[in-house]
């Protein structure tokens, strides 16, 4: 999703990682899809419930478990707010 290149930047902000190398390799590897409005409210009831349980599960994080909800897909991160979650690769 859209959203998630935000978070690839910052990554590559925060370890001095080369953006435009790794953002080539997601373009390649990746479909990226849209976020819409009934993602983002939809987001918003996912992060109330998981923050009854993960304390600090962030809105961006909502936003993919939304989108995963939706298509039926695999998360694969290394986000430890991950973690306990269902269909969810963990690398961390």
């Amino acid at each position: 999703m859209e959203c998630a290149i935000s978070k690839l930047k910052s990554y590559c902000l925060r370890t001095e990682n080369n953006f435009d190398k790794m953002y080539a390799i997601l373009k390649r590897n990746s479909i990226i899809l849209p976020v819409l409005t009934a993602h983002w409210l939809n987001a918003a009831k996912i992060r109330f419930e998981i923050r009854k349980r993960v304390k600090d599960f962030g809105l961006i994080d909502s936003i993919l478990v939304a989108k995963q909800n939706e298509i039926k897909c695999i998360i694969i991160s290394g986000d430890s707010h991950f973690k306990s979650l269902n269909n969810v690769l963990y690398i961390g």
